[in-house]
Parts: structure tokens; C-alpha cells; sequence
């Protein structure tokens, strides 16, 4: 993901991208920004088959990556409900691509946070709960594993607030 202090990668939106999983690609890139200080693109794929240092975020509607590898059964999406997302490495080490599918643009964008998380965890070697925090910049970073699935506990996800007493 990232060698000799510069990002490998960039971010594929496919051209019917909606404002949510922009949002979801701009999460992404802000990251990648904390941890080399280089911004990563984020532009449409250059072709429907995943490419290394590719991070692929959509829907099957909205991105070609995504299509084809539900066309193929890599990528599971049946059993996540409307907001679940799976985010998992299509082949090895340099060459792999990230691909991160969503039932839904909601879903899609869902899947970029939880990436965002992954590398924070790999990075500090802890889970964090929030991702506006301070982190050193790295010279070299690598993922070696990704399979992620995940779908709300309730049928929608909402922000739970505490109301005043008084």
C-alpha cells in the first residue's frame, strides 16, 4: 500500500459512483493522506478486471469490478442485508487489488470506513472508534489479509443520541 513513504495505490469509483460512496473514497484518500502525506487518486477504473494497487469501492450497479467479481462468486453480498459490504484482496502481496462492494451506495461507504479501520489497526495494533486522530506517517505499509463481511445488527444503521434528563 504504501513503499518508500509513497502510496501504491489508488482509488477506482465507477462512473455511476454516488455522492455516498464518493464519500466513502474520499474517507480513503484522507487516510492515505495521514499516513504518507501524498494524496491518492481517485478516478474510474481502467478496466473491469481488478488491477494491482487498485481499491475498488461500489456497488454492482456502479462499478465494474464489483460486477464481475459477483459474476464470479468472489464476492458475497446475498446473505449482508441493504447496508452490509464485504472488503476483501483479489491476489497476492504487490499485485493484489482491494475490492469493497456494498448491496448499497450506504453499504459501499460502510466498507471504505471498516477498511479505513483495518489499516488503523494494523498500523497501532489496536481498534480505534474514531478515525480523527493523529498517526506518524510511514515509510513502507503493507496489508497482507483482508476478508470482511458485515451487516447491521437492525435492518437500518442510525445514530443512537442520549437525551437530556433534565
Amino acid at each position: 500500500l504504501v513503499a518508500g513513504h509513497a502510496p501504491q495505490v489508488e482509488i477506482a469509483l465507477g462512473a455511476r459512483a454516488s455522492a455516498t460512496e464518493r464519500h466513502g473514497a474520499i474517507a480513503v484518500q484522507r487516510h492515505f493522506w495521514k499516513l504518507t502525506g501524498e494524496t491518492i487518486a481517485i478516478r474510474e477504473p481502467r478496466s473491469n478486471a481488478p488491477m494491482p494497487g487498485t481499491i475498488a469501492i461500489g456497488t454492482t450497479s456502479s462499478h465494474p469490478m464489483v460486477a464481475l467479481m459477483a459474476q464470479q462468486g468472489r464476492v458475497a453480498l446475498a446473505d449482508i442485508g441493504t447496508e452490509g459490504y464485504h472488503a476483501f484482496l483479489v491476489g497476492d502481496g504487490e499485485s493484489a487489488a482491494i475490492i469493497i462492494a456494498g448491496n448499497s451506495p450506504a453499504g459501499a461507504m460502510y466498507g471504505a470506513f471498516a477498511f479505513v479501520e483495518a489499516l488503523i489497526s494494523r498500523q497501532l495494533g489496536r481498534t480505534p472508534v474514531d478515525v480523527d486522530f493523529r498517526v506518524r506517517p510511514l515509510d513502507d505499509f503493507a496489508l497482507d489479509t483482508l476478508d470482511e463481511q458485515s451487516s447491521p445488527f437492525y435492518p437500518a444503521r442510525m445514530t443512537l443520541e442520549a437525551e437530556s434528563p433534565d
